[in-house]
């Protein structure tokens, strides 16, 4: 069988242009409402419903048929290209040598079943064909006979006709004690022909069943159909939807709040593929950036757990653009490797210091993550992310340019207490997180210009104060000595 019967289609989803860090804490998901799919017997029925991520339409769809509810399969245009319809009770195949192997399937065992029977209506235009197969394995291996390899029976489809029940034999019988069972009808020639696939042919089937044979096809009558669990994607960031099993999620392993971005390595058709995920909007790989910088950011910062495969390593990307016109030009990128981190960690960018490098003044940004290292990925690495955030650095360079930010914090390095002086009246709360990121302590105040913050007791490292208040959002860096 080609290659054809394994395409993926990727459905870019993303959202307007937003000022900050639009979603940065990542509670904000998206209801994609997916399509109808036959129930079966077994939860490994497959079709080619990758088209539904191009344009929202479908190659298997359910229709009226003779006298109750049917299924239609049929070959589609997409792009400017026809896209081959199939259905398997079953999955795609893999090759094992020379044989095709259709993966999982329904219980089988009965080994005198003399061939395979259904109501059938059809229309194969321009000498295009299409197929009906069956596949009987043991263990997980074809066995017995066939007419298209070990254990696995192709009867060609062709020409039209309407409704009619129809009956494909196992000529020599299946010669052997199968305890598993695959099939496949497609509205193509996928097993022995490539694209171009012809438009317009089409093949209904009813009342799928075994001739000569006690074993009933669940949901062989197409009358149960049920809508394929719907997928959540994070908003204002674009990620590759690429079927029904993604590789981002909605993880409550959380930072701060009730959901953090999950993004997973996995193995996808004979490779290995790292996920990705990037705050902004992309098309054709061009990244226009949705957080606006204002005159006194200097930080982005992010929380990250990292489970790595093997040694593999995280990447998060940093971009900065400078916008011309409503045109973005990329002028500097930074890259950081997220190593193995089974609890919370920060990474904090103070990038002040970096736009002497940078060809224009920056004034917008974007964050790219991905799951592994793209050049050598491992099947399982899983990255968490969440609180990406912008804000002023509270350090020296705070007191030799008080137009950086308004709140400061002193003496910095400290020894135990600091002082935080909002320069004006706030009301709110702040946090207090450690060199690891965790939360150590959190305190309201009061319609109050400073506070007192005493570090006594907590070991050295960088401390990091967030103050949620009356005026904005704002963060502090400590370092304790």
């Amino acid at each position: 069988m080609k290659n054809f019967l394994l395409p993926l289609f990727s459905f870019t989803i993303f959202s307007p242009l937003l000022a900050q860090v639009a979603n940065g804490d990542f509670e904000s998901w998206a209801k994609l409402i997916l399509f109808e799919h036959p129930v079966t017997g077994i939860s490994t029925s497959s079709s080619n419903y990758d088209t539904f991520f191009q344009d929202g339409s479908l190659n298997v769809t359910s229709v009226q048929g003779e006298f109750t509810r049917a299924m239609r399969i049929e070959n589609t245009v997409h792009q400017g290209e026809v896209s081959p319809g199939y259905f398997l009770f079953g999955g795609v195949p893999t090759n094992d040598g020379e044989n095709l192997v259709f993966e999982n399937g329904f219980p089988m065992s009965d080994a005198n079943v003399a061939g395979i029977r259904m109501d059938m209506r059809f229309n194969f235009p321009e000498q295009s064909t299409g197929f009906v197969s069956v596949q009987f394995k043991a263990n997980g291996v074809p066995v017995g006979n066939g007419n298209f390899g070990t254990g696995t029976f192709v009867f060609p489809l062709s020409g039209s006709q309407d409704w009619n029940n129809m009956l494909f034999t196992f000529d020599e019988g299946i010669g052997a004690n199968p305890d598993e069972c695959v099939i496949g009808i497609g509205s193509a020639d996928l097993l022995t022909n490539d694209a171009p696939f012809t438009e317009g042919s089409f093949v209904e089937i009813d009342n799928v069943a075994f001739a000569d044979s006690e074993v009933t096809i669940a949901g062989g009558n197409f009358e149960s159909w049920s809508y394929v669990e719907s997928v959540f994607y994070p908003q204002h960031c674009a990620v590759e939807i690429t079927g029904v099993e993604n590789q981002f999620f909605r993880s409550s392993d959380s930072f701060d709040g009730d959901l953090a971005l999950g993004l997973i390595t996995e193995e996808r058709d004979g490779g290995i593929q790292t996920a990705t995920c990037t705050m902004g909007l992309v098309e054709n790989d061009v990244i226009t950036p949705n957080i606006a910088l204002a005159s006194n950011h200097s930080n982005i910062s992010f929380k990250y757990k990292y489970f790595s495969v093997n040694g593999d390593n995280a990447l998060a990307t940093i971009r900065f653009f400078a916008e011309d016109q409503g045109e973005f030009l990329e002028v500097f990128t930074k890259d950081f490797e997220l190593m193995d981190a089974p609890a919370y960690e920060a990474l904090d960018y103070d990038f002040v210091a970096d736009f002497a490098l940078m060809s224009l003044p920056p004034t917008h940004v974007s964050l790219s993550f991905e799951s592994g290292n793209a050049e050598n990925p491992q099947v399982g690495s899983l990255l968490l992310v969440d609180n990406v955030e912008l804000s002023g650095v509270l350090d020296t360079r705070s007191f030799n340019n008080p137009n950086l930010r308004q709140v400061v914090v002193y003496p910095n390095p400290t020894l135990a207490r600091v002082e935080i002086d909002f320069r004006t009246t706030r009301t709110g709360y702040y946090r207090v997180y450690n060199p690891a990121g965790i939360q150590i302590a959190i305190r309201n105040f009061t319609s109050t210009r400073k506070l007192v913050h005493d570090l006594s007791g907590q070991p050295a490292g960088k401390y990091v104060f967030r103050f949620y208040h009356n005026g904005g959002v704002e963060t502090a860096r400590v370092m304790k000595l």
